[in-house]
């Protein structure tokens, strides 16, 4: 229980520090989180954290019948997958996805 508190405690002050200076989210949660949790645990939840924080503070400029099937989707592949294919599979699979993306923005600009 006092574990709990603990994170949310962190992670409230990385959304205080967010909110305040505009970033400084995953620089405040990472390595307090890693106190409290494995390292494996605290990537992912320090990376929803932030998104949710991002997601909150734009909610107003997002097409939500866009992101909504997306978010969720994203969050089933990654819970199915995480955990079950090895450090090597998952660096290609990032590799992958942020070239795409870094030529998708590219090619947009």
């Amino acid at each position: 229980m006092l574990t709990y508190i603990a994170v949310g405690f962190v992670l409230f002050l990385a959304g205080f520090t967010q909110g305040l200076s505009g970033f400084g989210a995953i620089l405040m949660s990472l390595p307090l989180l890693a106190v409290f949790l494995d390292i494996k645990t605290v990537i992912p939840l320090a990376a929803q954290a932030v998104t949710l924080m991002v997601l909150f503070q734009l909610k107003q400029h997002l097409d939500w019948k866009k992101i909504l099937p997306l978010l969720f989707l994203g969050t089933y592949i990654g819970g199915r997958f995480y955990g079950r294919i090895n450090e090597v599979t998952y660096r290609r699979i990032m590799m992958i996805l942020l070239a795409g993306l870094g030529v998708l923005m590219i090619v947009r600009v």
